[in-house]
């Protein structure tokens, strides 16, 4: 066996599962972790247990490297796959009645815990390259520990974790107490080459295929470059059929291809030849590529971000994270010193972020939270999480699961249906499984398999139309994992329900699996059509035939166009309303409709069918109960800020001087109700919902007497007292009465001067609250200002009679106006006694 770094903390491994039965293992890529510590781990059960059937399972994230480690592990062991060692699958296994190390994927371990959660005869699980942190390696690591508690206190599985980086602080804690061992990694030196300017997105291809011509000129041996996605790798693939020979090969690596293609990418060309692998991070980790000496970094991969406005996953084009830099470069290093191109420049390195986010946090839960329920739990709160999932996007999940119906809902949490069980039993994401199981139902299993294949591993220039895409052969891997299905769908319980054939099965089958992507064609232009969907979104489909394009449609796939507002659609199918209402009754709601018309400015009352935000029909309104419409014309005013009723001059005062008393008003005093504006749009309803009755238009809420409606918000003792407090009107000494305008803070008094001879105290209202007195002219122009006429009269007065004495010299300006006959006269008028 090799001497790889990893061999020399074997023991440290041994003690930490003996005495915690748990360890976590950071070890670079070379170390050996995936190649040596199973094997050691193995023979120490031997050793334990020779002739007992407890057996070990090691997790890979990714299919190929399954089968990759069981039939490397089992050439150590001189076996083949399916002996001690073996592998298990998605429709693919070798395990026999010997085996007692099991290479599995994630997804295995869910539907192993689903039927068997205290996980008997299981001794110890390794979860390989945990650093990736798909959700699927979470979840089933919450699973494990919940187990232990639950099933396996006395005799608990060993949970070894490994990771390739060093960021496990947040992990340890998690699992406390755990041992954190530490094994070097076997790397020879790496030149790194970096770019003057990381390139824009258009130039990005042209630099990728001169950084590979120049690197196969200044490098020996084979090259790795990693770069984003499928079709860049098909692309760039182009670019560089011209260097492919018979001394040069190139070969994609992504993870639809078959395990036979992917195989061909990984293993070691023939002797003089030179192999170039274009590769998305599936080479990152877990994958040894024989001979790679040179690694070519785009430094960016897709990623697959969850939405929860629009309710989609969308793939975005992301840089690396700085340990996924490392783990790249690392593959240029080891078996001799390496090369690294990295196509960003030194600066953008150093801004890199340090560690990738957890798929929990920006991913679909929808498969989560069906796996979880599948295993007995109805709340995430039941589980203790690396990272808990976010309260929105557990929700989003059971909304959807809710529209799938796949779960029903218990008095705390949730429950599957037996719908739900058989869309967890089908082991693929609960959208396409939906579509497997109407297409069982519906008497369309081989078309349905065929359908899922495509939708899974959709082909370049595949059609948009998904009945026109049906059409096309399918492509090697299509038909293999159609098969697959089939075969799956053999095993998979059976529906109680009586189903009829159905001639509309693929219409039937995709808007049951995607009802909140159920399109209404809004308006068509020359070369494009608008579509708003079920859940609010709007969207666009391409459409440059004359012919009109379909009224509904449901969205399978969309993806962003630069510079557009609206997703573009990418896969479909037109629908007939006829369709929708077949395939989803249990989401459309009939109800009486009251709303308001903006455009009419009147109260619209019909019979509507809706789809979520979907009005599908309207017609004549059956009987409406007066409390809707009441409740229409309340929304409506709240919405507008009550600008449609009649805020006359009369109800405004009225207001001010209501809510002079209201702020004016001691703890020992009557309180007074808040009438803010604020207060009364938020409680509409409350204050003036009962003068509705019969109210259908913007001219009846306007001929609303509001004053009356306002003042009956107070008792009658209260409405007394606010005669008494705040007045209207106030008389003065000339016997005149004047209004006070409350409009103003503080509250005005506007009246000519002469009114006012002989009053020495200024008005009050309120609670103690002095009135500010303008004193006009005898033109009624303001002369002075005061909160206190006694100042006023002491030290102003006789300088306004200086000046005003000669420019109005009808009227009187007594030397003493405190002892003078108040009036609104002229001297002249006086004198007559007029």
């Amino acid at each position: 066996m090799v001497k790889l770094p990893v061999t020399e903390v074997l023991g440290a491994i041994d003690a930490a599962l003996t005495q915690h039965q748990r360890a976590i293992l950071v070890a670079p890529p070379g170390a050996g972790k995936t190649t040596q510590v199973p094997l050691h781990l193995l023979q120490q059960l031997a050793d334990q247990d020779p002739h007992g059937s407890s057996r070990i399972l090691l997790l890979e994230p990714r299919r190929l490297a399954v089968k990759n480690t069981a039939e490397f592990l089992s050439q150590q062991i001189a076996e083949k796959p399916g002996g001690r060692i073996g592998y298990r699958m998605r429709q693919d296994n070798q395990v026999g009645k010997h085996t007692r190390l099991e290479i599995i994927t994630e997804g295995v371990l869910l539907r192993l815990l689903q039927t068997d959660p205290s996980l008997e005869g299981v001794h110890t699980i390794i979860f390989d390259e945990f650093h990736e942190r798909s959700l699927a390696a979470d979840l089933g690591l919450s699973l494990c520990l919940q187990s232990n508690a639950l099933f396996r206190d006395a005799d608990p599985v060993n949970l070894l974790i490994m990771s390739a980086t060093l960021e496990t602080d947040k992990l340890a804690q998690y699992l406390d107490p755990v041992p954190v061992i530490v094994s070097e990694g076997r790397q020879f030196p790496i030149s790194y080459h970096y770019l003057a300017a990381t390139p824009e997105p258009r130039q990005r291809l042209q630099v990728w295929a001169q950084s590979v011509a120049q690197a196969l000129a200044d490098q020996a041996g084979n090259i790795l470059v990693f770069i984003p996605g499928q079709a860049d790798i098909h692309r760039l693939h182009q670019e560089l059929r011209h260097l492919e020979g018979n001394s040069l090969s190139i070969y994609p690596l992504y993870g639809k291809l078959t395990l036979a293609e992917q195989r061909q990418a990984i293993s070691a060309p023939q002797a003089g030849q030179r192999k170039v692998v274009l590769a998305t991070n599936i080479a990152e980790t877990s994958l040894t590529i024989d001979g790679i000496g040179c690694v070519i970094d785009s430094g960016l991969h897709k990623q697959a971000l969850f939405e929860a406005g629009s309710g989609l996953t969308r793939l975005h084009t992301r840089m690396i994270s700085a340990a996924s830099a490392t783990q790249r470069a690392g593959r240029a290093g080891r078996l001799q010193a390496g090369h690294c191109y990295r196509q960003w420049s030194e600066t953008q390195q150093q801004a890199l972020a340090q560690q990738s986010q957890a798929a929990i946090k920006n991913s679909d839960l929808s498969s989560l939270v069906l796996q979880l329920l599948a295993c007995g739990y109805s709340h995430m709160d039941e589980l203790d999480w690396l990272d808990t999932p976010s309260a929105g996007a557990w929700q989003q999940a059971v909304g959807l699961l809710e529209q799938l119906q796949a779960v029903t809902p218990l008095e705390h949490g949730l429950a599957l249906t037996a719908h739900g069980q058989r869309l967890a039993a089908s082991g693929i994401e609960p959208r396409l499984a939906q579509v497997l199981i109407s297409g069982i139902d519906l008497g369309q299993l081989g078309t349905t398999c065929q359908l899922i294949s495509q939708l899974e591993q959709p082909q370049r220039q595949a059609k948009a139309d998904i009945s026109e895409a049906l059409l096309q052969p399918l492509s090697q891997a299509q038909q293999r994992l159609a098969t697959q299905l089939q075969q799956r769908a053999k095993r998979l319980p059976y529906s109680n329900s009586k189903h009829h054939k159905d001639d509309h099965w693929l219409a039937t089958a995709l808007a049951r699996a995607w009802p909140d992507r159920i399109g209404q064609k809004q308006n068509q232009q020359a070369d494009k059509v608008n579509y708003k969907l079920a859940n609010g979104r709007g969207v666009q489909l391409l459409w440059p035939s004359r012919a009109a394009a379909p009224d509904y449609l449901v969205v399978v796939n969309t993806f962003a166009m630069a510079q557009q507002s609206r997703d573009q659609i990418s896969s479909y199918l037109g629908l007939s309303l006829a369709n929708i209402e077949h395939a989803i009754p249990h989401l459309i709601e009939d109800s009486a409709v009251c709303q308001w018309n903006k455009q009419t400015d009147r109260l619209d009352v019909f019979q509507a069918r809706r789809l979520n935000q979907l009005l599908l029909q309207q017609g004549q309104s059956r009987q409406v109960a007066d409390q809707a419409k009441t409740q229409a014309v309340c929304d409506y005013l709240a919405d507008t800020g009550l600008a449609a009723l009649n805020w006359s001059s009369p109800v405004s005062q009225w207001l001010a001087r209501l809510h002079l008393l209201y702020s004016h008003a001691n703890a020992h005093e009557q309180p007074w109700p808040d009438l803010s504006q604020q207060w009364l749009t938020e409680h509409v309803e409350a204050w003036l919902g009962p003068y509705l009755n019969g109210i259908n238009s913007a001219k009846q809420l306007a001929k609303l007497d509001l004053l009356d409606i306002l003042q009956n918000q107070l008792s009658f003792a209260q409405q007394q007292d606010m005669k008494r407090l705040v007045p209207s009107r106030v008389q003065v000494p000339s016997g005149n009465s004047h209004s006070i305008d409350y409009s103003q803070q503080p509250p005005v008094l506007a009246v000519k001067l002469q009114e006012l001879f002989g009053m020495q105290e200024t008005p009050k209202v309120a609670y103690n609250v002095n009135l500010q007195v303008h004193l006009l002219s005898p033109a009624g122009r303001p002369l002075a200002i005061s909160q206190d006429l006694a100042y006023f009269w002491r030290n102003a007065y006789q300088e306004v009679k200086k000046e005003m004495k000669g420019r109005y010299p009808k009227h009187p300006w007594p030397d003493d106006p405190l002892s003078a006959l108040a009036t609104a006269k002229t001297k002249k008028r006086l004198g007559q006694g007029h």
